[in-house]
């Protein structure tokens, strides 16, 4: 009697690979994510609002108003106060992007996982990111973010993998190596 036949053995794929390329659009964007997370500038536009709110509501003009009016006009202020800084400051941040060169941020980038870290390559530079590091990993409507540390990003745009279950694939495999650290 003979023994069945082995099947053969099939290794694992040792590293996942993606390749994108980012836009000024994609730069322009995430500006704008991180300027809407910005605590301390949107807490110092507020405080610095309702100080000037306050400061008017304590006029002689302002004491006939009932506290809804004061309250309501402190609301406006803030408002107008965050859509004139934030204005202001995505401006000076689309003349920023579109002007500046970029190296290496703008254009092809490869992320591969390796076993002793993600290994990111342009046309200039060739960086790894060992696993202990890694910070966190954030899953947005159009694209993933890889916190190699807490202030240091990989953006990569969700329109360049294959699928979703791809995009699930090279993320748990992120997760399993990030956990495993």
């Amino acid at each position: 009697m003979t023994p069945p036949p082995i099947p053969p053995v099939i290794s694992e794929q040792t590293s996942r690979t993606v390749r994108y390329s980012l836009t000024r659009g994609d730069i322009l964007r995430w500006q704008f994510y991180l300027f809407c997370r910005h605590r301390v500038l949107i807490g110092f536009i507020v405080i610095v609002s309702l100080g000037l709110a306050w400061n008017d509501c304590r006029t002689p003009e302002f004491a006939a108003y009932p506290i809804a009016a004061k309250i309501l006009y402190a609301i406006f202020l803030v408002v107008l106060m965050l859509c004139f800084v934030g204005c202001t400051t995505m401006a000076t941040m689309a003349l920023t992007v579109m002007f500046k060169k970029y190296r290496g941020v703008l254009g092809e980038h490869e992320l591969e996982i390796r076993e002793d870290g993600l290994v990111e390559r342009t046309d200039v530079n060739e960086s790894v990111h060992r696993w202990a590091g890694f910070h966190k990993i954030i899953t947005k409507r159009w694209y993933l973010y890889i916190y190699v540390t807490d202030a240091n990003a990989y953006i990569v745009p969700r329109r360049f993998f294959g699928s979703v279950q791809a995009e699930q694939a090279f993320r748990d495999e992120l997760e399993r190596h990030i956990n495993a650290a």
